[in-house]
């Protein structure tokens, strides 16, 4: 058999001879043996073809070295191996969240993965969250799902760790004036463009959320967004506003109340750039990840 460090799954890292009767105990013991580690620290990983598949479930598995290594009928002689922090036996009974950190300028700073318990809710990663993340206003944080650039759950201390979800987990700091003032209405808030051939919105970027205040125009919200993402008058002086659902969307006038328009639950505010190279503007690089437990 073949093993592959899967901190590097091009290079092979040993052999060994090993029988296809042998369980997922008997496999970890040869590995530890070979390396000279504790086999309770060791996950397996199966063969996909020439590369890692899936993490190889050890608690209640009565499969043998043949059944791992299957794949589409046929026996690859190869096994990807890695070690653990944790007994394997701890870490089978959680489940790893990533949070990416967003700023009060909604730039993605830090990315962190969480151990937390599989059968327990999101009341754990607030808790952790807030340990390891510098809050500039030392108030409570909220954590919502990104895909396509637009916020598509808003998650609770309630929400179940368990399933597993298609976008970005992100976390940001509630911003002063949500906590200190109570008119208004919080909204999601999406960077966005389109073209002469492509009207529909496309939409980009760092979302986040958002606190209208009763009766601000907005000219006024404009100047608070532009004040919050730290940019200038200069740099926004050609963005649009919009209030957007699903296809439709509708550019606000400057002296317009927001909040006197129709909002949905699935309603959000469009920071419209008709230059598209503004795109290109909100990539962030990619930051460190770092692994709590």
């Amino acid at each position: 058999m073949n093993f592959y460090s899967l901190e590097n799954t091009t290079e092979k890292a040993f052999q060994l001879e090993l029988s296809k009767s042998m369980d997922y105990d008997d496999i970890t013991q040869a590995i530890a043996n070979q390396l000279s580690v504790d086999p309770n620290f060791i996950r397996l990983t199966a063969p996909s073809g020439n590369r890692p598949g899936n993490v190889i479930k050890k608690l209640n598995n009565r499969q043998k070295l043949r059944d791992f290594c299957t794949y589409y009928d046929s026996f690859i002689p190869s096994l990807y191996y890695e070690e653990l922090s944790i007994p394997i036996n701890e870490l089978e009974t959680k489940k790893t969240v990533t949070i990416s950190w967003q700023n009060s300028k909604k730039e993605i700073v830090e990315t962190f993965k969480i151990l937390a318990p599989l059968d327990g809710t999101f009341a754990f990663v607030f808790a952790e969250v807030i340990k390891q993340v510098p809050r500039e206003f030392s108030n409570p944080i909220r954590i919502f799902e990104v895909n396509g650039g637009k916020i598509v759950n808003l998650l609770t201390e309630k929400s179940s760790v368990k399933p597993d979800r298609a976008g970005t987990l992100v976390a940001e700091e509630c911003r002063p004036e949500e906590v200190e003032l109570g008119s208004g209405k919080l909204v999601n808030v999406s960077h966005c463009h389109n073209s002469e051939l492509f009207p529909t919105l496309k939409f980009f970027g760092n979302p986040f959320q958002f606190f209208v205040l009763a009766d601000e125009t907005t000219q006024e919200l404009a100047e608070r967004i532009t004040s919050a993402l730290g940019l200038t008058e200069e740099d926004t002086k050609d963005w649009k506003y919009c209030i957007a659902a699903y296809r439709e969307h509708k550019f606000l006038e400057p002296d317009e109340i927001v909040l006197d328009n129709k909002w949905h639950a699935h309603s959000y505010l469009g920071l419209f750039h008709p230059d598209t190279a503004a795109t290109k503007r909100q990539r962030r690089p990619e930051r460190a990840i770092k692994i709590y437990n």
